[in-house]
């Protein structure tokens, strides 16, 4: 793995997520869930038509159409619209769609969506999810505190108060 790749892993990231780098990069980090999350999506397991598990390079193709975007002077809003949808004819191929929702799904669960190939496509499958590691689960984005729920106004009873009351 080249350091370049990791970076534009950890941009990539900072993007898809809407987290700060610091929180999916820190300085301090004993876990170094990026790095297992990166060679997760190097050697991504999918079930085959025929139920066999394959790994295949996720990463490599998103991460090329990433780096694409970026050195195309697109702003990092229109970079995460055209990874993610496939709506429009100017968007993502689906199967680059299906990787960048992969990646969000993982950094936030921890949890590997279950991807299987039908009718010579990447789909997902709704019953092959599984942990992405015995640290991941509980690195998972949706367990942070802060900043994610800091700023949802329905974190805590106190902020549904009818004002004067």
């Amino acid at each position: 793995m080249s350091q370049v790749n990791m970076n534009n892993f950890v941009s990539l990231s900072v993007l898809l997520t809407g987290f700060q780098k610091d929180i999916i990069a820190p300085s301090l980090d004993p876990k170094d869930i990026k790095q297992v999350y990166f060679d997760l999506f190097s050697a991504f397991p999918v079930t085959m038509a025929d139920g066999s598990i394959q790994k295949m390079d996720f990463l490599t193709p998103l991460l090329t159409e990433y780096v694409e975007l970026k050195e195309a002077g697109l702003s990092p809003e229109a970079i995460g619209e055209k990874l993610i949808n496939t709506e429009n004819g100017t968007s993502a191929t689906p199967s680059i769609a299906l990787m960048s929702q992969s990646l969000i799904f993982t950094w936030y669960l921890g949890i590997l969506p279950g991807i299987k190939v039908s009718n010579k496509s990447f789909v997902f499958d709704r019953f092959g999810t599984s942990t992405a590691g015995s640290e991941a689960y509980t690195t998972g984005l949706a367990w942070i505190e802060k900043p994610f729920l800091q700023e949802n106004p329905l974190r805590s009873a106190s902020s549904l108060r009818i004002q004067g009351k």
